[in-house]
């Protein structure tokens, strides 16, 4: 079965090539992660790739503790699970390209509403600026600099916050990172010098936090600036190929990280220097292992089989904070973990939560993939990149973190979408009511 699976999903693949206008949109962007999640998994299972003594020698490292020695049973469940979400992404994706006027040819000028509010836009980043400041005074600037425990500084009660807001602006500050990354290129090449630096302060404030405690994010922020420059057509080969190596290098700097006794800023430059080229294979092959586990994750929820609370399923889909809503009460109870390390994926915990749940969850992601393409076939200047960003970070959370770290953030995306298409789509009825109107003067 498993080669009629890949000869399909070869062939959907072919298909979506083919159209390259779609090939960066939200829903091919889902379907692109889920597809090198579906081979990953079987480079892991089939030992082809990554021989025994080599994967040994990678999950005894900081590079995965993902446990890879589940049944054939197992494998095939993640490989008919991922199937699915493959067709899935690949029929919205033709779907949505087909309903456009063109066949996709965006006009990526500068964003109007930049253009015409630049003020209101460098208000907006001074703001965000003030508000990492506070951040920044916050938190105990020794364990920033230096300490000796990793994760560390993704507590914030352990580097001295201890207030609901703070504690939110410190959770923020990543996913505020990964944005202000495709900011800073997007005022670069559109020369707005001012918005540049004040875009740049945030950014770089994200990607040294980052650094300092030895975070994935920091590898994505690189990434995120790859994937602005391909979906605006900027830059050549030559820069694309710096930030992808930048993305790699970092990712290794980090994951090795890990094991160090030196965390913090005093640990950064020591961890790019102590990359070695003569291991690139392992390092290569560690990143697939690392970035790419949510169809290993399915796998491993299918040889656990784990039960869940249903208070727990529920507010796992809870829109609101810990403090309100309690989770973090019943976290510790009821969370059902692959290990210690490692956590179920989303993907992996809906199939297991069940019911109505299952229907929910996927029902959500197909809203959030429809209104996304909506708005990326109709957008211009810095909106598109966005939306795609977006959708990548989604896609990479829901195949390695539990529902709760996403399912709201989801909510939120998919709420402000639904206002934008309701705010358009009334622009249009007025704006076709004031031509009639027009008409039957004249």
């Amino acid at each position: 079965m498993i080669y009629i699976y890949n000869a399909i999903i070869i062939g959907l693949t072919f298909a979506l090539i083919k159209k390259k206008g779609v090939l960066l949109s939200p829903s091919c962007i889902f379907y692109w992660i889920s597809f090198f999640n579906y081979i990953a998994l079987q480079m892991v299972f089939s030992g082809i790739t990554i021989s025994p003594k080599i994967l040994y020698k990678l999950t005894g490292t900081y590079y995965s503790a993902m446990p890879v020695n589940f049944s054939q049973a197992s494998f095939n469940a993640a490989i008919l699970q991922y199937f699915i979400l493959l067709i899935f992404g690949c029929v919205l994706t033709i779907y949505y390209s087909k309903k456009q006027e063109k066949q996709f040819e965006l006009n990526f000028s500068p964003l109007k509403q930049i253009t015409k509010n630049p003020l209101m836009i460098t208000i907006a980043l001074i703001i965000m600026n003030m508000i990492y400041i506070i951040h920044f005074f916050s938190i105990d600037l020794n364990l920033l600099w230096q300490n000796h425990s990793y994760l560390l500084l993704e507590t914030p009660s352990r580097i001295g916050i201890n207030n609901g807001i703070l504690k939110i602006i410190h959770f923020s500050l990543r996913i505020v990172g990964l944005f202000t990354a495709g900011l800073t290129m997007h005022f670069f090449f559109n020369r707005s010098y001012m918005n540049l630096f004040l875009s740049s302060l945030i950014f770089m404030y994200a990607l040294i936090f980052m650094l300092a405690q030895n975070s994935r994010w920091a590898s994505l922020y690189f990434f995120m600036m790859l994937l602005y420059c391909q979906i605006t057509k900027h830059w050549n080969w030559k820069g694309k190929t710096i930030l992808a190596l930048m993305c790699l290098l970092t990712f290794i700097k980090v994951i090795e990280g890990r094991g160090e006794y030196d965390q913090g800023i005093v640990a950064i430059w020591s961890g790019y220097s102590n990359i070695r080229l003569d291991v690139l294979y392992y390092y290569l092959l560690g990143f697939l292992l690392n970035i790419l586990e949510g169809a290993t994750s399915f796998a491993n929820a299918e040889q656990i089989a784990p039960v869940y609370a249903l208070h727990y399923k529920v507010l796992a889909f809870s829109p609101f904070p810990s403090f309100i809503d309690g989770f973090s009460s019943i976290l510790k109870l009821h969370e059902v973990r692959i290990n210690h390390a490692v956590p179920f994926s989303a993907i992996s915990e809906v199939r297991w939560f069940g019911g109505i749940f299952f229907i929910l969850f996927y029902t959500t992601i197909g809203m959030l993939l429809k209104y996304a393409n909506q708005a990326y076939y109709h957008s211009k200047g810095i909106i598109p990149f966005f939306l795609s960003g977006f959708i990548f970070w989604i896609t990479f959370t829901i195949n390695s973190y539990p529902v709760r770290n996403t399912y709201r953030s989801i909510l939120i995306m998919l709420f402000l979408l639904f206002i934008l298409q309701r705010i358009k789509t009334s622009r249009e009825k007025n704006l076709q009511e004031n031509r009639l109107i027009e008409e039957k003067l004249k």
